[in-house]
């Protein structure tokens, strides 16, 4: 359902950019949503997720997440939205990197709802503030469930990680 004065998921502007995609379980909608630049580090995951998604106008980065940020970075790349979902260990190494490029949201999907909220503060600290939280049990009569938290950009701030 939408909420007054937040835009739909489907109206965000410019490049969306996906870190972590994986095998594409989240690319195939946000290619569907427009420009999209999708990010993963294991060679063979990013080629069968090329092949799951042909067709779809995905642009896809073999390397790092951090690494191909810094290269995002450089070519002056500003993007509307973030879509990250790495690995238990969360996304620290990443932070300093994401904080320059100042998307204006983030969605931040995990499996561990500890490195979830030390990476939640570290972007406070960057000037991100958390709007939506949910939890997802994708695993029923288990102790694991999925959480997605949006973060957006507070209007004129300009702190960095």
């Amino acid at each position: 359902m939408r909420q007054r004065g937040r835009p739909a998921f489907g109206e965000v502007r410019g490049p969306l950019l996906e870190l972590y995609a994986g095998s594409g379980n989240l690319t195939r909608d946000l290619a569907s949503r427009g420009e999209l630049i999708a990010v993963e580090s294991q060679p063979g995951t990013a080629a069968l997720a090329r092949l799951n998604l042909d067709g779809l106008p995905v642009e896809w980065m073999t390397d790092e997440a951090g690494a191909a940020l810094s290269k995002l970075a450089r070519c002056g790349l500003r993007s509307a939205l973030v879509v990250l979902d790495p690995p238990r260990s969360g996304a620290r190494e990443v932070l300093d990197s994401l904080a320059v490029l100042r998307p204006s949201r983030m969605l931040y999907v995990s499996c561990d709802p500890m490195t979830l909220a030390r990476d939640v503060s570290i972007l406070a600290g960057a000037g991100y503030l958390l709007q939506r939280l949910r939890a997802f049990d994708t695993m029923p009569q288990t102790h694991h469930f999925e959480t997605v938290a949006e973060l957006a950009l507070t209007p004129g701030d300009e702190s960095c990680c």
